[in-house]
This record gives C-alpha cells, structure tokens and sequence, in this order.
C-alpha cells in the first residue's frame, strides 16, 4: 500500500496493512492527503497506531502541516482553502449542505422533495427544489473535484476531508443553520405519526430509508461539532418520527438511541409529540419483554392524550388499545 511503502513499513503485516486501510479510509483515500500525512507521520517516526486518536483530536492543526518532504508548497489545508474561496452563491450552499450528510450516498430526491417544506424558512435554499439548478450546481462542484457523482443511480458523494474542511470554515451560527436545514429537509422522509393517525407506515418505507442513514450521521455530527439545535423541538420530532420507522422494522436498539436523542431534545413535554414518544418507547418495551415499564409508558401517555384531546379522539382509543395489549401480558 502508498502510505506503508511511504513510510517504511511492513507491508506484508496485517495489523500494519489494516491500520494503514483506516488512515486511508479517515482521509478519503486522496492521494494528497495520504502523502502529506505519510510526510507527517514519517519526519515524527509515528507508530501507525498512533496516528488517528491524534488526527480525531488536531485534525486541523495537523492538516495546516507541510511536511518538508517534496517541494510542494501548500498543506492539505490550504489545498482546501484555495478550492473553497473561489465557490459562492448555490455551489457554496450546496457544499455546506453535502458536508453535514452521509458522504457515501446522498440521494439528490432528499434535496429537491425536502427543500420545498424548508423553502419559507431558508429563502436561499430555494434552487435544490429545481432540478436544472441543482444540476448546475452539482456540475460546479464536480469541476471543482469537491464532489463525486455516479451516473447510473444519480448518488452523490464527497470526502470526509472536504467535509471535515467545509465545516472548521462555518462559525458556530452556521453550523447551526445549516445543521437546521438539514434535519428540515430529512423530514422529508418519514411521516408525522403523532399529529393524526396514520396507521401503517410502509408506504413511505423506501423514503424513510433514503434518509436513514443521514439521520444517524448528524447526530455524530451534533455531537462531534458540539452544536446546538437552533430549534430542538422540531430536531426531536424528526427523530421521533424516524424512531417510528425504526419500531416498524423491528430496529429496536437504533430506535431505543435515536428517542433516547429525542427526549434529551424535547422541550414541550406535554405535547401529542411527546405523548407520542412515550407511547414508542413502550410499544417497544412490550416487544422486548419489559411489560411493567411498558404500563408506566402507556400510562402517561393516556394522561397526557386526555388533557389535550376529546374522549372520541383515535389516539384515546389507541391508548386503551396499548393498556388493554399490556395488561394482557402482565
């Protein structure tokens, strides 16, 4: 492999050629990026093993480095600041947009569908909801090698570096905006479960997984970048609602840490979304066989759903439903 053979190492090692593989994942397999931090690593003779709990803490100290060993006279850093400054206008905001996403596969549907709900609150994010713009914007990009994009199924996907690099350059406020846009536009993929009754969700199973993984991904990010939802609420319903999803699959350890990520969020706790979400949670303990803290959840969420709804509401009825299922079990 290019970074063993940079520098000095056994190649033929296993441990050497596995831990060489996660250096070379961490930093998108970009050549440059592989030969500044085999430079780095090899003027420190820096034992493989130790590179990445250091990368993960001064990732942005070590990519500002020149390593000294070539003529080359820009850092992986300045390579990034040199490519970023010249975007502007939509191919910027796109960029900001993609760096908060699962890199490995961006559907350009969660764009177009998603920004038409998040259109009223970000006016500027307007061109993702028309094709032929977002096209152009993707193109921009794409002559830029900031992105990548497969041409038979349409995903985009784009380096954790350039990531990691797009995201030092926002201020704390734009992080947070744009962490906002983002979980407005996964909304796009999973139904509002507490608002009405809309029974089943398996129509909308194949949207649910387009955003799946996103969802999981920004909320490392939150906590990787140490932002705060501008409106945690709205956050913990997304999540709520992608939790339901979660529950129909059968997913109930992610389930169980995506709500345990809502209810750290939930500001209205006597809301039908919060009902909602101590209903899931219980629905989810009666499938795991922790039927007495299933009751306690049942329990309250008939309390909640008899302040605020009449007695002929469906969700009275489908508390009674879930109490009578639990009872049952006890």
């Amino acid at each position: 492999m290019f970074l063993l053979k940079l520098i000095n190492v056994d190649a033929d090692s296993q441990l050497n050629r596995n831990l060489a593989e996660e250096i070379a994942h961490a930093l998108g397999s970009l050549p440059l990026a592989l030969h500044q931090i085999g430079g780095f690593m090899n003027q420190r003779k820096m034992p493989l093993k130790d590179f990445l709990p250091l990368y993960k803490r001064t990732a942005e100290r070590i990519d500002a480095k020149k390593t000294g060993i070539t003529n080359y006279e820009h850092s992986i850093s300045t390579v990034w600041e040199m490519s970023l400054n010249k975007l502007s206008g939509h191919v910027r905001l796109l960029l900001e947009i993609l760096a908060f996403m699962d890199p490995d596969k961006i559907d350009q549907e969660i764009l177009i569908e998603g920004s038409q709900a998040v259109v009223g609150k970000r006016p500027d994010i307007g061109f993702l909801s028309d094709e032929l713009d977002l096209l152009d914007a993707e193109e921009a990009l794409l002559q830029a090698a900031l992105i990548n994009k497969a041409s038979d199924m349409g995903f985009i996907s784009i380096h954790r570096l350039i990531q990691a690099a797009v995201i030092r350059k926002l201020s704390s406020e734009e992080k947070a905006t744009t962490f906002d846009t983002i979980v407005r536009l996964l909304c796009w993929g999973f139904p509002n479960t507490f608002s009405k009754d809309v029974g089943h969700q398996h129509q909308s199973w194949e949207n649910s997984e387009k955003c799946l993984h996103h969802i999981d991904h920004i909320i490392k990010k939150k906590e990787a970048y140490k932002i705060s939802p501008p409106d945690p609420q709205y956050y913990a319903e997304v999540l709520l609602r992608c939790s339901w999803y979660l529950y129909e699959r059968e997913c109930y350890d992610t389930a169980r840490i995506f709500m345990k990520e809502a209810l750290d969020n939930f500001q209205d706790r006597f809301s039908l979304a919060f009902a909602s979400a101590i209903e899931l949670l219980g629905l989810i303990d009666v499938d795991t066989n922790f039927q007495s803290k299933a009751l306690q959840s049942f329990t309250q969420t008939m309390d909640i759903r008899k302040t605020l709804l009449g007695p002929e509401d469906p969700f009275i009825a489908a508390s009674l439903t879930t109490l009578g299922i639990v009872h049952t079990e006890l």
